[in-house]
């Protein structure tokens, strides 16, 4: 049986979730959380998010699987006084950008 390989081509100048995207080509996308947790920002972190360092910002990393390979594990940093209480939100099989907009009201623009 031969493997059907995907390529998805994201355009850096223009913003969609990759969930939206593995949509509209017509494929399939899961998402398994692998952790999720309220952590201290490091030196890096603090750096991209211009934040002081050991702000408290909420961590996922999630598995994401199109067409029932996997296919990337995606790592997410957010300033956790814009998302209080997400840790223990349901994210699996969610795109998170979507959940943001509709739970917190927070519109991505630049990942």
């Amino acid at each position: 049986m031969t493997k059907k390989h995907l390529h998805i081509v994201r355009r850096l100048e223009s913003f969609l979730s990759l969930t939206k995207l593995v949509n509209e080509i017509g494929s399939e996308i899961k998402t398994q959380i692998l952790e999720q947790k309220v952590i201290e920002s490091n030196r890096i972190v603090s750096h991209y998010l211009k934040l002081p360092i050991a702000s408290k910002v909420f961590y996922v990393s999630r598995l994401r699987i199109i067409d029932g390979e996997p296919s990337t594990i995606e790592t997410s940093y957010i300033p956790y006084d814009l998302v209080e209480g997400i840790e223990n939100a349901e994210l699996t099989n969610k795109s998170l950008y979507q959940f943001l907009e509709d739970e917190y009201n927070i519109k991505i623009n630049k990942a």
